[in-house]
């Protein structure tokens, strides 16, 4: 009886052990995600990999496709000339890497998270300048410059595959001439939804 019971308490620990092997092996650590707000709203195509690293923090890594400045209008805008008309065509893209740290108890990659990131955008933005039916000037800035920032965010994950994440950032261009022209500090938001696997 005494060897019945060991035999069943080790088949029972190893089958325990086993599950949770077989558990840690299916927690999912790479996500793919697609930046709706922002391919709905300006146009711009963000997608994004996220690799995690224990569920508590990960590394992101983004690709912005039509890339602006903040959320810059490529609108005409009046100036104080009825006349006059001012329009900017962005284009540019831009790479960014973003560290990750999440809050949550569950360590699965949700919750609140803070996200310290580096961009950088390559390209140029042109202005066309109408002040009449005949004339119209274009002037092309090159925009290409190094943007450092933090972001705060929150996500929700289904399934452990479906997520979804709300953010927003602030950042600060390094790039004189596109200060001068725009603001030094970018504001960028979103909502992304991703798939973990």
């Amino acid at each position: 009886m005494k060897k019945l019971t060991t035999t069943c308490f080790a088949l029972f620990l190893s089958l325990s052990t086993f599950a949770q092997e077989t558990e840690k092996k299916e927690q999912k650590i790479h996500e793919i995600n697609l930046n709706f707000f922002n391919t709905i709203t300006i146009a711009s195509v963000e997608l994004g990999y996220e690799r995690f690293f224990g569920g508590d923090h990960s590394l992101g890594v983004n690709l912005y496709i039509n890339d602006r400045i903040s959320y810059y209008s490529e609108s005409p805008q009046i100036e104080n000339n009825p006349n006059r008309e001012e329009k900017f065509t962005f284009k540019s893209h831009s790479i960014g890497t973003s560290y990750n740290f999440y809050f949550s108890e569950a360590k699965n990659g949700t919750g609140y998270y803070l996200s310290p990131f580096f961009k950088y955008r390559f390209g140029e933005v042109e202005k066309n300048i109408k002040f009449d039916e005949t004339t119209n000037i274009t002037q092309k800035m090159n925009i290409s410059s190094p943007v450092l920032g933090l972001g705060l965010g929150y996500k929700w994950v289904w399934h452990e595959k479906m997520a979804i994440g709300l953010f927003a950032n602030i950042g600060r261009n390094f790039n004189n001439k596109v200060n001068e022209a725009f603001d030094k500090v970018e504001f960028n938001s979103g909502v992304n939804v991703g798939y973990r696997f």
